[in-house]
């Protein structure tokens, strides 16, 4: 299972229940971090010094670090879902077979918005989504950024 880092707004619900799956994560609470208005590259870098995926619901600010800084350990960008079930089992599906999310961005979305998210986010970065069943992982136009399973 990997090593992930749930920023300060990410549910700690969906947190535990993806420890449950197996997933090692360690939150901005338990790091000490949390309150401190820490701006999100460095967030970012905390999370790879520790070697660890972000896992975060502000999507837009972390997809353009991603853009800007594409040599990181995995980001996981969600959007807001009351289910909290339904969130940690869509976030295990999209990474469970997944060795590293070295220099990856992933998507996970609810199920009734995936098109229009794929649609949105390709016209506002540039960038071409690559869709499976639940979730889609953003790549690069002509990189290789997509997981072997969005293929």
């Amino acid at each position: 299972m990997l090593n992930l880092y749930a920023d300060e707004q990410f549910p700690l619900p969906v947190v535990q229940l993806l420890r449950a799956f197996g997933h090692n994560i360690l939150t901005v609470q338990e790091a000490g971090k949390a309150g401190l208005g820490i701006p999100d590259p460095e967030v970012l870098a905390f999370a790879i010094s520790k070697d660890r995926a972000v896992l975060t619901l502000n999507r837009f600010d972390f997809i353009g670090l991603h853009n800007r800084q594409p040599d990181h350990s995995g980001i996981i960008v969600c959007t807001k879902n009351r289910n909290v079930e339904r969130l940690a089992t869509r976030i295990n599906d999209a990474i469970a077979g997944e060795e590293t999310l070295r220099g990856k961005l992933i998507g996970i979305n609810r199920p009734q918005q995936v098109r229009a998210e794929m649609l949105h986010h390709s016209l506002l970065t540039g960038f071409s989504a690559c869709s499976t069943k639940s979730e889609f992982s953003y790549c690069g136009t002509g990189r290789k950024a997509c997981s072997e399973k969005a293929k």
